[in-house]
This record gives structure tokens, C-alpha cells and sequence, in this order.
């Protein structure tokens, strides 16, 4: 398949909107944007407390708004090296968040 191919057949429309004005941008107007990325950009969007794992997410967003095993869409300018260690971070983190022994959860003034 071609990008464009690939990009049709795993793309979802999606809607996201608070219910009272938050005063900001939502960061991925009109993006393409990976599904997991989306509770950490609505908690950008409605200025909720930050956390590690939000600030990973969001830094994920800046860096790869699209992360599959299909389809990947860097940032221009990030380099193989980067792709890898954000890939290799993302694997470790969701690893430890679903079966993992919860380090994140446990850990204080670490910052993407």
C-alpha cells in the first residue's frame, strides 16, 4: 500500500469538545493524531493538572502524532535515532502501565 493508502485505511474521524470554554487551542486541530494520544491532549485542552504521563504523551504528540505498527508520521527534522528511543520509551511505558509494576505512577520530579 501506498502512505496515502495506508493513511485512509487506518484513519478515524473523531470529535473532541469541552462543555464550557476552556480559553485555549486544542493542539491537533484539523492533525492527524494517534487514538492513545487522545486523553492527554484533552487534558491539555481543559488545563487539567499535569502529569508524567500526560507530559510523555503530549512529547509523543510533538514528536510522532502517529504511532502504529502500519504508519508512522515523524516530525520533520527528527532524526532514526530519535524515532527509536521514543518508540522504545513508548513500549517500556505502556508495558509498565498495563502489566509492569506501575513506576510511573511512583515517580516525582522526572520531566519530558
Amino acid at each position: 500500500w501506498t502512505d496515502e493508502e495506508k493513511y485512509t485505511m487506518f484513519c478515524t474521524p473523531y470529535v473532541m469538545f469541552a462543555n464550557y470554554d476552556t480559553g485555549n487551542d486544542y493542539r491537533a486541530e484539523d492533525q492527524q493524531v494517534s487514538p492513545y494520544l487522545l486523553p492527554a491532549l484533552l487534558c491539555d485542552y481543559i488545563n487539567a493538572p499535569a502529569c508524567l504521563q500526560n507530559n510523555f504523551l503530549l512529547h509523543v504528540y510533538e514528536t510522532c502524532p502517529v504511532m502504529s505498527p502500519y504508519y508512522n508520521l515523524y516530525t520533520p527534522g527528527t532524526t532514526a535515532e530519535e524515532h527509536e528511543e521514543l518508540q522504545k520509551l513508548h513500549r517500556y511505558l505502556t508495558y509498565d502501565e498495563l502489566i509492569g509494576e506501575k513506576y510511573l505512577d511512583k515517580m516525582q520530579g522526572f520531566e519530558f
